[in-house]
């Protein structure tokens, strides 16, 4: 629920002038004795919280609320290990269902999971899971749904059916925020940094000089590199003096007067700022 507002430029003195009011209402139902949920989302210029008569998206599926958030505290050259929390119902949980690629979901479905595409690479254990098979020095992304199966008491037919796949955090209340996605990047491989280190400060100390940096947040990162040179010459002029870890400050006594820090990863350097003297 939010107002947009412009600047006329035609005013002396800037004043906001609302030109909008934009209202999206998004709900969601779960009906626990079925393990059914609703999705309904407003159009955009819903003019209450209630009465909105149109809406812009609308999904019913049968299967619980996806786990409240997921976590990738386990990574090998081959494998993720992932943990969630299932969430307060948990009564119509039968199993869940693991999903990832090396891209978002939020940007194309996912290539992987681990009942089509990709089963027998998925040990479960509980609300854990072990992914196995996968590509050293790669970026992936998971997320999880939950499964239930109903029995039908006139047929005596069991249906599996899958809680709804977010695979990107809705803005909101965040005690109601569903799927998440999480990222975790293999060990070993060839993966090079694409950040830029930024801050670079120098300042003299006993012994020598103390650099320090602004961390550098890249998946492909397993520490940095200090590089120095006599004069502000072309970054290719600058010599490896040092590779720290992922700390972000180092002390030394190097003979150059010029220093370049670069974020470093097992394939190599990632691009040169600013250097500091």
């Amino acid at each position: 629920d939010f107002c947009v507002y412009i600047v006329p430029s035609c005013c002396s003195i800037p004043l906001l002038c609302k030109v909008d009011e934009i209202r999206t209402v998004v709900y969601i139902w779960e009906v626990p004795f079925m393990g059914s949920v609703a999705l309904v989302q407003s159009e955009q210029d819903a003019p209450d919280l209630t009465s909105f008569s149109t809406v812009d998206t609308t999904e019913i599926k049968f299967g619980l609320f996806p786990p409240r958030s997921i976590a990738a505290p386990e990574v090998t050259a081959s494998s993720v290990k992932l943990t969630w929390d299932p969430g307060l119902d948990t009564r119509r949980i039968d199993g869940y269902r693991v999903y990832w690629d090396t891209d978002s979901g939020f940007d194309t479905p996912y290539a992987f999971d681990s009942d089509g595409n990709g089963s027998g690479q998925v040990t479960f254990n509980g609300t854990e899971a072990t992914i196995s098979g996968l590509s050293a020095g790669t970026t992936y992304y998971f997320t999880v749904t939950s499964l239930s199966t109903y029995m039908d008491p006139s047929t005596g037919t069991p249906t599996e059916y899958e809680s709804v796949v977010y695979p990107t955090q809705v803005s909101g209340d965040p005690s109601f925020m569903y799927p998440i996605e999480v990222q975790a990047t293999t060990t070993g491989g060839s993966c090079t940094p694409t950040a830029e280190v930024t801050g670079l400060t120098v300042k003299n100390v006993q012994g020598g000089v103390e650099l320090c940096w602004d961390p550098v947040t890249d998946p492909c990162l397993v520490g940095y590199r200090v590089l120095e040179a006599g004069s502000p010459v072309a970054d290719t002029e600058f010599t490896p003096y040092a590779d720290t870890g992922v700390e972000t400050c180092w002390s030394g006594d190097p003979s150059g007067g010029f220093f370049l820090v670069n974020s470093r990863g097992t394939g190599g350097e990632g691009p040169w700022g600013h250097y500091g003297k």
